[in-house]
């Protein structure tokens, strides 16, 4: 919560300063609505909300933007809208890409709209984009917040040239529609069909996850339920050890292990697992999960045992070719 406010107040003072940049690198729209959903759907879950996250009608998936800020908007609206929705509503985010009357451009349509408790009209028009106001309603004043995001985001649009309309009705909920264009990543042309084929089919297949946090874990357990194996989750090295050993042998395809785990590292958990008297225990392939990508790091990951060695955050595309290539 706190490194979140100290980021939102670093983005207000560029804002105030005018130096508001956006970067220009190439992205995949797909993977950054499927992070996005693998992160709201435990908040949505913990608070008895029914989410939908689509991507409809897409045909230019490859584009060059700024990744980083086109997911902080679609982040910033789709939380109020969670935040503000009591427990058993719905809240949904969909992208829709539209017709497009500039060359070398797409047009995309993003609605998020929610279930929750609305906004009154003049709070709308006037100041939900002003830093640090909030529509103090006796719900709002009960919920965390900071009233800088909605001011972050229009500044974003702003740059990006989006448009924004909003929707809403006290006790009814919200509608957020942008109107934005993106440029179409050219040097990606003909590549779309191929890029659906880049998930690999693992029907049949047993993976077994080990990782401490939540996020990561939702993440990754997104990413690989998409090849259709089955997959197993332990949170610590202890219950990845009993779930190895409490298994047939030959049961597990693949072990993934964080690094960081709390007691037992994944360097010792691996180093006991090979040592097992079991026929499977040194044939397992075992990849680690750290943010630690230097050398060093992965040839200690190679010394306890590993195979293989998965950077965090998890590039999609390395993800499934090492997937491909070693089931």
């Amino acid at each position: 919560m706190l490194l979140h406010l100290i980021n939102n107040v670093l983005d207000m003072s560029e804002i105030e300063n005018h130096e508001l940049k956006l970067k220009e690198a190439p992205f995949k729209l797909r993977e950054i609505v499927e992070s996005l959903q693998a992160v709201l759907e435990q908040t949505a879950a913990d608070k008895q909300l029914a989410l939908e996250v689509r991507c409809e009608q897409i045909q230019n998936n490859r584009l060059i933007g700024d990744a980083v800020r086109l997911k902080q908007v679609m982040m910033n609206l789709a939380s109020n809208s969670l935040k503000f929705t009591p427990p058993g509503g719905k809240v949904s985010l969909a992208i829709t890409e539209e017709e497009s009357c500039r060359a070398g451009y797409a047009a995309f349509l993003l609605e998020v709209k929610d279930t929750g408790i609305g906004m009154n009209r003049d709070f709308v028009d006037s100041m939900i984009f002003k830093p640090f106001q909030r529509d103090e309603t006796q719900y709002v004043s009960k919920t965390e917040g900071n009233g800088i995001g909605m001011s972050i985001t229009k500044e974003i649009l702003d740059v990006m040239g989006a448009d924004m309309q909003i929707e809403s009705e006290v006790g009814k909920g919200s509608v957020f529609r942008i109107h934005m264009s993106l440029k179409i990543d050219s040097g990606a042309a003909g590549k779309e069909q191929e890029e659906k084929s880049d998930v690999p089919n693992l029907t049949g297949k047993r993976l077994l996850v080990v990782e401490d946090n939540e996020i990561n874990m939702e993440i990754i357990e997104f990413l690989l339920k998409r090849t259709e194996a089955e997959v197993v989750t332990a949170w610590n090295a202890e219950d990845a050890l009993r779930i190895f050993d409490e298994s047939p042998e030959g049961y597990f395809d693949l072990i993934f292990f964080d690094i960081q785990l709390p007691g037992m590292s994944g360097y010792e958990a691996v180093k006991i697992l090979r040592a097992k008297n079991r026929g499977d225990a040194l044939r397992v392939p075992v990849w680690a999960m750290t943010a630690n990508a230097f050398s060093q790091d992965v040839e200690q990951s190679m010394q306890s045992g590993m195979n293989d060695h998965i950077s965090k955050p998890i590039d999609t595309d390395v993800l499934y070719r090492k997937l491909k290539d070693a089931l």
